[in-house]
């Protein structure tokens, strides 16, 4: 009831930017889609912290909902089956795509350090 009444103030068209912090749960899009209905946006920056197929999918749907022209993602870690696959998905349905992703840590960033180091002892 509370997001029905606050998508009637919104309006119908939103050009500029709609960000959303740590976004990526189906409960957040299902308030999402809930909030802006069919609002219409030219820009969307978001930030998700797990893109997962499942996210990837719906993401997708909302940009086909509300008519996203560019797509700005802040993606801290990426769990697709086929990220290729996906980006090529994305781009296809918005006239510019930038993707963000912020520089490992904790495991991750060991897990490529050791990668580098033994690609170094293969070299002559």
């Amino acid at each position: 009831a509370m997001l029905g009444h606050l998508s009637q103030c919104i309006g119908r068209r939103i050009e500029h930017t709609v960000f959303i912090s740590d976004y990526g749960t189906q409960s957040d899009f299902e308030a999402l889609s809930e909030l802006l209905g069919t609002t219409q946006f030219g820009e969307l920056r978001i930030t998700i912290a797990r893109l997962s197929d499942e996210v990837a999918d719906q993401l997708l749907s909302e940009i086909e909902r509300h008519n996203v022209l560019k797509l700005t993602l802040l993606v801290r870690e990426v769990t697709c089956s086929n990220p290729a696959s996906m980006l090529i998905k994305l781009s296809s349905h918005v006239q510019s795509l930038h993707i963000d992703q912020p520089h490992l840590c904790g495991k991750q960033q060991k897990k490529k350090q050791q990668r580098k180091k033994n690609n170094n002892l293969c070299r002559f």
